[in-house]
């Protein structure tokens, strides 16, 4: 079954779209706000860039840890991230 491969799988169409919208600026920004608000269910502000969506994403989040960690009684106080 692996080897014999999918019907449609060399295909580059999708890749080349999906290059596409990442590498113009103006559809990278309209799927960011699309996918916040997939998210949050509402309209991201206007005016701001990928990073400042970012960073109010990052603030909502931590929010909600906080919130969830009193909720169920947990002790949380911050996100410790090591890559090792």
């Amino acid at each position: 079954m692996y080897a014999s491969g999918q019907t449609g799988g060399a295909r580059s169409d999708r890749l080349l779209h999906q290059a596409k919208l990442a590498l113009d600026d103006n559809l990278r920004l309209k799927i960011v706000r699309y996918m916040y608000f997939l998210r949050f269910r509402e309209v991201p502000p206007v005016r701001r860039s990928i990073e400042q969506l970012r960073s109010i994403e990052g603030a909502r989040v931590k929010k909600m840890y906080i919130l969830l960690a009193k909720r169920y009684g947990s002790k949380w106080s911050d996100r410790k991230y090591e890559p090792k």
